[in-house]
């Protein structure tokens, strides 16, 4: 009887010292390096993505805001687009488009989660507007 109530005020000990903050040894599971510990301290600290607006106008013939853009990658790209004619404005690489008239701002919005430089062009007269360098 005696072993018997032994056996169980181990069990029950161990048990809560589970609860409490483990029995015996590491809470890590084995074989692991700790990582979800160290993920949820480095979530904590790491930085949210940032936003990076673009403005780009196309007017007589002449790019106003062209050029090369560099981004981060991981931030939210938003490319807006001004133009004097109809046209479609791609991202390459990304595939995102729209369209833009006269008058009227066109605006993309995505993740830059792909690095690379990328054209950004009004398509139908295939006429670069930017170079999106993602890094």
């Amino acid at each position: 009887m005696k072993r018997r109530r032994i056996g169980v005020i181990i069990a029950v000990a161990c048990v809560a010292g589970l609860v409490i903050g483990g029995c015996g040894g590491s809470s890590t599971p084995t074989g692991s390096t700790g990582a979800a510990q160290t993920t949820a301290a480095t979530a904590a600290t790491t930085p949210t993505s940032a936003t990076t607006a673009i403005a780009v106008a196309y007017e007589g013939g002449t790019i106003t805001g062209g050029g090369r853009k560099q981004v981060k990658a991981g931030d939210t790209v938003v490319i807006t687009v001004t133009s004097d004619v109809a046209d479609e404005v791609h991202v390459h690489g990304y595939d995102k488009k729209v369209d833009v008239v006269p008058g009227t701002p066109a605006t993309i919005t995505f993740t830059a989660d792909i690095p690379g430089i990328f054209d950004v062009e009004l398509e139908s007269r295939s006429l670069k507007l930017i170079d999106l360098v993602v890094q």
